[in-house]
């Protein structure tokens, strides 16, 4: 069972299934789920989307070894109407809500697949909640709520089982989703022990920034006031390492430093997701911090960066294809 915590949050138990639809063909609704695993580097994500304009459901799984090595688990596409979030599944990727906005199970069957189970440590966090100007801008989702959990299960690939204990996050959201019209959005999600979490995002849209987010702590989600992120660059638009400071609506602030151990970049409707799963450390007071997530940067790419990316992207189609 998940932790209920107390917060002025609209979120409801019926926000976890499908919402009445927008007239725009790309409004969808999306569930997510990423985990990081606390004794080694593994890693993965996993979401399903929906987009009622068109009765498409689309799905993917990404995963991460703890050598860093990236394979693709699933993408698959099907079409249909409204699932039950109790059993959603699109090809071999299923998503079980347990009980709502409290525990998941995520499975993909076959030889290469998963089962996990995702706990909540916090009370859904709507982004409409933050401070004035952190609320997601239009075109990045009409609603949108967050939760950090404990994460628990086994990852199958090539024969291998690899033990998956450690922290995840999930992201649920129902909207209107412009991909193209984004120019720059960072989403970083820091999990450092049952009692400490930061989640922290920066979107750039028609030359606005806003900043959103929560800090978890003393039992509450603290929305964020102020985000700063200054990135470490290995070579042209990927990242080696981040670092983070957020302040809360209180005046808490958490310094972090994560360093990547793997890059997954990824092409999103024209833009290019690149996510750096990472090592975090941060001290508060007296007390060290080591942590684990995620880093994720989308921007546009020239023609030179496409290009750049091009061999990863194969290597990631090859993984599938094996499958």
């Amino acid at each position: 069972m998940g932790v209920t915590v107390s917060m002025s949050t609209a979120i409801e138990p019926s926000d976890e299934y499908v919402h009445e639809s927008g007239p725009d063909p790309r409004w969808q609704e999306s569930w997510y789920f990423s985990w990081f695993d606390t004794a080694s580097s593994a890693a993965g994500l996993a979401r399903i989307g929906y987009l009622p304009g068109s009765h498409e459901w689309n799905a993917g799984a990404l995963i991460v070894g703890s050598s860093g090595v990236r394979r693709l688990l699933v993408r698959s596409k099907q079409r249909g109407g409204p699932q039950d979030p109790r059993a959603l599944t699109v090809g071999r990727l299923s998503f079980r809500m347990v009980e709502p906005l409290s525990s998941w199970r995520l499975v993909i069957d076959g030889r290469d697949g998963l089962d996990l189970t995702f706990t909540a440590l916090n009370g859904a966090f709507d982004f409409a909640d933050g401070p004035a100007g952190s609320a997601l801008l239009t075109g990045t989702a009409d609603r949108h709520f967050e939760q950090s959990g404990r994460v628990e299960g086994t990852v199958r690939v090539g024969g291998t089982t690899t033990l998956i204990r450690g922290y995840g996050q999930r992201d649920k959201s129902w909207g209107l989703r412009d991909w193209a019209g984004l120019q720059r959005w960072n989403w970083i999600p820091v999990l450092f022990d049952d009692d400490l979490a930061l989640c922290a995002t920066r979107v750039t849209m028609d030359g606005i920034t806003n900043v959103g987010g929560y800090i978890w702590r003393d039992g509450a989600n603290h929305p964020i006031r102020d985000l700063r992120v200054e990135p470490v660059w290995a070579n042209r638009r990927v990242a080696s390492a981040v670092r983070v400071t957020a302040t809360d609506m209180s005046g808490f602030t958490i310094e972090t430093f994560g360093t990547a151990h793997a890059q997954a970049p990824l092409l999103v409707k024209g833009a290019m997701l690149q996510q750096s799963p990472s090592t975090w450390v941060a001290t508060i007071g007296d007390r060290d911090y080591t942590g684990v997530g995620i880093s994720d940067y989308l921007y546009h790419p020239g023609f030179c960066d496409r290009c750049a990316h091009i061999p990863r992207h194969l290597k990631l189609l090859t993984s599938l294809r094996r499958l």
